[in-house]
């Protein structure tokens, strides 16, 4: 007699579904690494209409969190999702190594968005990730709004996602990385944006600024050949690693 643990597997396999562990997802690790390293503020860099952050309420963080989004529409739908919170507050800019305005490469799907223009390896694997059009944006290095959303005493976790920039990110905000004990954020295995850092380089960059990767996820998979094309990446300052289980 088949148990239904294993017919549920069997099936799934089938379906071309995989079953795992609740605890062997990057949610589930990030909620327990943000309770134990004491984390009461996220920011949310890349956040399109609030997506991760409903997805940290939903896993039970209830600290603050400010959202960073450039562009427009998802802007209006950030805003209308965090009206009236006391502890989200968001943000109409892109963050990146300097202050000023930008153009962005405006996906059709919008959370394909970026400051660098789309490869083509992209549009082939996510046709919805093809630009079309540009808009001009608020950029702000995210040192020079610091004083303005972050208190001395607050412990940070910096997720960012904005399609291929990250490092930029990370350029800007070399005081605000003292704050900071866990970075989340999405690398690439292949170039899908020009001149964007691949993973290996992102792992070196941050090793420099003193984090260590704990938890990578399959994020983005080529749905015909099935290769991973990009992966969330958990990473905590060296010094915190020993505090979180």
């Amino acid at each position: 007699m088949i148990d239904l643990t294993t017919l549920l597997l069997r099936v799934s396999g089938k379906a071309g579904l995989r079953i795992g562990r609740v605890s062997n997802t990057l949610s589930y690790r990030r909620s327990h690494v943000l309770k134990d390293l004491r984390v009461n503020v996220v920011l949310d860099v890349g956040a399109n209409q609030g997506q991760y952050s409903r997805e940290l309420r939903r896993s039970g963080y209830s600290g603050r969190v400010v959202s960073f989004e450039p562009l427009s529409a998802p802007f209006l739908e950030l805003q209308r999702y965090v009206a009236g919170s006391s502890n989200h507050k968001c943000s109409q800019m892109a963050l990146g190594n300097s202050d000023g305005t930008a153009s962005i490469y405006v996906s059709e799907n919008t959370f394909s968005s970026s400051l660098l223009p789309i490869r083509g390896e992209s549009v082939k694997a996510c046709p919805s990730s093809v630009c079309v059009g540009v808009e001009t944006i608020q950029l702000r290095r995210l040192d020079s709004v610091r004083s303005d959303i972050l208190q001395p005493s607050d412990r940070v976790h910096l997720k960012l996602d904005t399609q291929g920039t990250e490092a930029d990110v990370l350029l800007g905000a070399r005081e605000t990385l003292d704050q900071v004990v866990t970075i989340e954020l999405e690398m690439s295995l292949a170039p899908l944006y020009e001149n964007q850092l691949l993973m290996p380089q992102m792992f070196e960059m941050l090793r420099e600024l003193g984090f260590r990767c704990v938890w990578i996820e399959r994020a983005f998979t080529d749905p015909v050949s099935g290769h991973a094309l990009q992966v969330d990446g958990l990473f905590l300052r060296r010094e915190a690693d020993k505090n979180a289980s």
